[in-house]
């Protein structure tokens, strides 16, 4: 008996069938793949921070008040010489005091961030908002210098730069014998697709 051959359109749908699993696949591989390595530069920049906050307690024996949570408000003339205190803990290979764009501390990010942080402005992080680049590669600006909140960049300069993907907000928050980093809500919803902080945080603790 003559087997029937497969005509020329049924193989073409196939190729196209295998095509379009393929793609699937790769694209849920390649998520995945991101989803793991955003959660591990997100868990080093939570203890690079960490161990820097352990330093200036072991320094100090207490930390100065510059935390959200203080009866009289989020933000106490201690924040300046906090920040100061942090930034010694910290492996900074570069530093913008301002400008911090064209000073090459930061990548350009095509979004400001103004829902209820006017600081984080497109044009206040590009040309006001002072910034360190980690040793990493890791980028941390700080809204003020008075203020205990901060802009995160956990892959410097890597692509993609989007806020809820490698660029996340954070807050000191505690008291003067234990302060610690955790989530913000003044980012929030993100840019689509991506995490807010506080997300975030939830899914490096699973």
């Amino acid at each position: 008996m003559l087997r029937k051959a497969f005509t020329l359109a049924e193989i073409l749908i196939t190729l196209a069938i295998i095509g379009v699993v393929a793609a699937l696949t790769i694209k849920a591989v390649q998520n995945a793949s991101w989803d793991m390595q955003q959660k591990a530069q997100f868990k080093k920049v939570i203890s690079t921070i960490g161990n820097a906050l352990d330093g200036i307690r072991a320094d100090l024996g207490y930390f100065p008040d510059c935390r959200y949570g203080l009866p009289a408000g989020s933000a106490t003339d201690d924040c300046t010489f906090f920040w100061a205190e942090f930034k010694k803990k910290l492996n900074i290979i570069k530093t913008c005091t301002s400008n911090a764009y064209s000073g090459g501390c930061i990548p350009y990010y095509p979004e400001g961030y103004t829902q209820t942080c006017p600081n984080f402005s497109q044009v206040n992080i590009q040309n006001a908002l002072p910034a360190y680049v980690l040793s990493d590669g890791a980028i941390i600006m700080n809204y003020s210098l008075n203020h205990p909140l901060m802009l995160v960049d956990i892959n410097g300069k890597t692509p993609p730069n989007k806020m809820g993907y490698d660029v996340f907000e954070m807050r000191f928050h505690g008291n003067n014998t234990y302060t610690k980093i955790s989530s913000y809500n003044c980012i929030d919803p993100p840019e689509p697709g991506g995490m807010t902080s506080r997300q975030m945080f939830a899914a490096i603790s699973q």
